[in-house]
């Protein structure tokens, strides 16, 4: 099986705080412009549903987790752990799907690469790692739920792992600051069968054909958002319908 390597200048450790993950995971959400540590703390808690492992601490007992640190970075210790997330470039997160029952099947919690460190490769050191870890530990499938408006560079590496959409759910909400807008929720599985230890070249994996349940909508606030959208729109702005402006 490949290994994944880091690229010059960094250094994939482990991650035993759960804390440490959850102000990361957290601080990737905020743009430049809204970081504060008041807007991190609502951050913090605006992501409470959307990543349990990093809340629950049955959950995270069973995750396990990476972060790829810049080499001589002073947020990693002597023995190589990291000490502080302010510093981390990227993290990734795997689990058991259910604590209940036989454990065949992993659920990826987060993947995450800090706006300073993307377009290095970090987001697929980090994804194969992980996914080697769910071959090892024998998992038959890993889940993951994603936003492929919100996260199109992401879900491309899903698709190149060979990921396939189950389904998208639309959801129309309010976003503070921003109007109503539509967000498509994609639920992703991989068969470990299909994982080769390393993923397809860009462009070799066309995206997976999704079946489209469409949902009861209504309005919800959603500021948490608000930063993490501005951001999608300065790359690429999303296409309306499924994902974009209501």
């Amino acid at each position: 099986m490949a290994c994944a390597v880091p690229p010059a200048g960094y250094k994939l450790v482990p991650v035993a705080s759960q804390a440490a993950a959850r102000r990361f995971q957290a601080g990737v959400h905020l743009d430049e412009s809204s970081y504060s540590a008041a807007a991190l703390e609502l951050q913090i808690s605006e992501l409470r549903t959307d990543f349990e492992e990093l809340y629950n601490e049955a959950l995270w007992r069973e995750t396990r987790a990476w972060a790829l640190v810049p080499e001589g970075s002073s947020s990693v210790t002597g023995s190589g752990a990291p000490a502080a997330e302010d510093a981390w470039a990227g993290l990734v997160g795997i689990r058991p799907a259910t604590l209940d029952g036989p454990r065949s099947e992993g659920y990826l919690g987060f993947l995450a690469v800090a706006r300073q460190h993307r377009r290095r490769g970090l987001g697929e050191v980090l994804l194969t790692h992980a996914l080697n870890a769910a071959a090892r530990a024998g998992f038959a499938h890993v889940r993951l739920v994603s936003l492929r408006c919100l996260y199109a560079a992401a879900v491309r590496l899903y698709d190149r792992a060979g990921f396939v959409s189950e389904q998208e759910r639309h959801y129309k909400g309010e976003v503070t600051g921003l109007g109503e807008w539509v967000f498509d929720v994609c639920d992703l599985r991989l068969d470990m069968h299909r994982w080769a230890g390393a993923l397809a070249p860009p462009g070799a994996a066309p995206p997976q054909a999704v079946i489209t349940r469409a949902l009861p909508q209504g309005p919800f606030e959603w500021p948490g958002r608000a930063a993490r959208i501005r951001e999608a729109l300065a790359d690429a702005a999303p296409s309306p319908g499924p994902c974009g402006r209501a």
